[in-house]
């Protein structure tokens, strides 16, 4: 089993701007503790873990693959930006959780998509299968959060 540099780097770009929530003023609500929002959290943990692992092991280079590694690098980038502008304008953090336009919460689909694509780019089984585990725990909580954040004071 090889690692994966291109892997890596996607991980690292996703994972590492996280680190800014603690630069972040404010705090976010609890959202309501039901057994689907429960189970919805086991699989977003799960889902995280399988896409850091899964991307830093990812088998192909993806070279013969490049319009998949624009794609990942154009919603990295848009990922990577939203947390700039977040972090260097003071944005409290329930702002993580607003809408653009007619994706409810970007923020929360954004890396999603950017470890499916790359699991298309890098030829990695295993990574789609953690996107998806991801897809199916990380939306549902942070649309419960945003909700949340939207009713509380």
């Amino acid at each position: 089993m090889s690692v994966s540099v291109a892997g890596i780097v996607v991980a690292a770009l996703v994972l590492l701007p996280n680190l800014l929530l603690l630069r972040l003023p404010g705090t976010l609500p609890d959202p309501p503790r039901r057994l689907a929002l429960r189970v919805s959290t086991v699989l977003e943990r799960l889902g995280q873990i399988g896409c850091l692992g899964a991307a830093v092991l990812a088998p192909g280079s993806g070279t013969r693959s490049r319009p998949w590694a624009v794609l990942v690098a154009l919603l990295v980038s848009l990922y990577v930006g939203r947390w700039v502008v977040l972090v260097t304008r003071g944005a409290d953090k329930r702002e993580l959780y607003a809408p653009w336009g007619v994706i409810p919460v970007p923020m929360a689909v954004l890396p999603v998509l950017v470890f499916a694509l790359t699991a298309v780019w890098l030829h990695a089984p295993w990574l789609a299968v953690a996107s998806g585990a991801l897809a199916l725990g990380h939306v549902p909580v942070s649309l419960a959060v945003a909700r949340a954040c939207r009713s509380a004071p």
